[in-house]
């Protein structure tokens, strides 16, 4: 049988990566974000809340995650516009992953991607920054 270069096969036209399936977690990987973004614009957009509208009354109050962790590159320490969010339970984190399947999210004019973090962000020694906004490093000088 033919394959084609990515891997797949000759039939699999589309171009695209198969997406990996990552193992449910409470931890849920946010990517494609503006490099000016808050957490709570993040929590806001994967409990479905347009910003300016308020929440519907089926959204409870941790729909959008509790802890928002930024991924920074190693290297430079600049947000790159991904990040780590932390659910309270893994029933909240599947409910929003499955509803950003179906809808991705609108955080500014980007829409991000959503699924489970991989195995290795929950650990505390690979974790992101926490707080409110992404790390900005200072250049050194300034």
């Amino acid at each position: 049988e033919r394959t084609s270069r990515s891997g797949g096969s000759a039939d699999d036209r589309s171009g695209k990566k198969p997406r990996r399936e990552m193992e449910p977690s409470r931890w849920v990987h946010v990517a494609r974000l503006p490099l000016a973004v808050t957490a709570r614009d993040v929590r806001l957009a994967l409990a479905g809340i347009e910003r300016g509208k308020g929440a519907p009354a089926s959204v409870s109050k941790h729909a959008g995650g509790d802890a928002v962790e930024w991924i920074a590159d190693k290297n430079t320490g600049f947000f790159y516009g991904s990040c780590y969010v932390e659910f309270p339970s893994l029933e909240d984190a599947r409910t929003c992953v499955a509803r950003c399947a179906e809808a991705p999210p609108r955080v500014g004019k980007k829409s991000a991607r959503v699924n489970f973090a991989p195995a290795r962000a929950k650990d505390a020694s690979r974790a992101g920054h926490a707080g409110d906004r992404p790390p900005v490093p200072i250049a050194p000088g300034a």
